[in-house]
């Protein structure tokens, strides 16, 4: 029987990355699995961002350049214009070792039921790498997992963008990424597809993603609006799930909207989400914050936020 290689193709939204592409497009022409095409999809870069990938000559990439119109719709026209059935994610600033691809053709070859492929990764700040911890059993080296018990262990993600493969036709049975959001596009997608598909994982730190592009994200202090966050459509998902599943979804409710709570900000959508988090499955804490007069949760809320600031 002729064996059937895995192919892939390697998705790369790019909007002003100029200090970064070069290197995130070197790390992926390393691949030690050759066998990839590479779609970029410029949504309407400002920079020298595209001018950078149009003086690295490859016959595997192709540019695609569009107005800008924001992630979710770039990645979602990469996956459109994909040749092949496994697609990678990858952003702009991020890198992989040169064996990612490799060992997720293998990890595929060993979980041909999953429909998201993903892996261990590690936070780059300021040049230092920090292994991120999902908690996950040091015994275990591949495999399919529980997606939501594992992701409710720590609320950090077990399956990051830049860390996951996704099969082509199960990413558009599901939609893609939801356009209409700013914030979480990549959590709610994941999310939807871990409720029907199994996840499959490779305990091996093998992808990069940049935290200092996050932190500056982070400190532009926006809180989006209903209509942008995912956190506002996570209700919508609780009917008939796993009690894992409800308990992340909730946890991630109270986690999320605590500025929201403080600062008075949409006061109508975030009742009508708290409304349906169960708080007896959650740390005190979340219930006694919840359940205080607006003024005081805000005195609180800005007291930690300057602590945290103080001490970082």
């Amino acid at each position: 029987m002729k064996e059937v290689r895995v192919r892939f193709s390697v998705i790369i939204p790019l909007y002003n990355k100029e200090a970064y592409i070069e290197q995130t497009l070197g790390s992926v022409l390393a691949q030690t699995y050759p066998f990839f095409e590479v779609i970029i999809v410029d949504d309407g870069s400002s920079d020298a961002s595209l001018q950078i990938v149009n003086g690295i000559t490859d016959s595997r990439i192709r540019v695609i350049s569009q107005v800008n119109s924001g992630v979710a719709t770039a990645r979602n026209r990469g996956v459109k214009e994909a040749k092949e059935n496994y697609v990678a994610f990858m952003d702009a600033d991020d890198f992989w070792a040169p064996n990612y691809l490799e060992r997720i053709a293998f990890l595929i070859s060993t979980c041909p039921d999953a429909g998201i492929f993903a892996c261990r990764y590690v936070e780059m700040m300021n040049g230092n790498r920090k292994a991120v911890s999902i908690d996950l059993e040091t015994t275990f080296e591949y495999g399919y997992i529980s997606y939501f018990s594992l992701y409710a262990k720590t609320f950090i993600s077990p399956v990051w963008t830049s860390a996951t493969i996704v099969l082509r036709d199960i990413f558009l049975k599901n939609g893609g990424f939801n356009t209409s959001l700013k914030m979480g596009e990549d959590i709610d997608l994941w999310v939807r597809i871990a409720l029907k598909e199994p996840i499959a994982y490779l305990n091996e730190e093998l992808a990069y993603y940049n935290n200092d592009q996050i932190i500056e994200n982070r400190l532009s202090k926006k809180l989006y609006a209903p209509e942008e966050s995912y956190i506002f459509s996570l209700d919508t998902l609780k009917k008939g799930v796993s009690n894992d599943c409800l308990f992340l979804l909730d946890g991630l409710i109270l986690r999320t909207l605590r500025p929201y709570y403080a600062l008075g900000f949409y006061r109508k959508e975030t009742d009508r989400i708290l409304k349906s988090v169960n708080f007896q499955n959650h740390p005190l804490v979340y219930r006694v914050y919840y359940h205080l007069p607006r003024w005081m949760a805000k005195g609180i809320y800005l007291l930690l936020k300057k602590m945290r600031a103080v001490l970082s």
